[in-house]
């Protein structure tokens, strides 16, 4: 995970890194499957994210974006 400097955060922000479970085999449970990475999230320079904004792994945010409220 990059994060920029100069960031603004609002309340209630998600920022999920690390990927997420391959559940493609429906034989053993999920937690139990490998890790998948999309990469890592990346923000820039001056940016903000709104309140209840959601970043999920592989993002890229460019610097100085706006991320709208409630944005996924």
């Amino acid at each position: 995970m990059k994060i920029g400097k100069d960031i603004l955060f609002a309340s209630y922000c998600y920022i999920v890194g690390g990927g997420n479970h391959d559940f493609t085999r429906t034989d053993i449970p999920i937690i139990q499957q490998h890790s998948v990475s999309r990469g890592g999230i990346t923000i820039g320079d001056g940016c903000w994210l709104a309140a209840k904004a959601v970043v999920i792994d592989g993002v890229k945010i460019g610097e100085g974006s706006i991320v709208a409220a409630g944005a996924w």
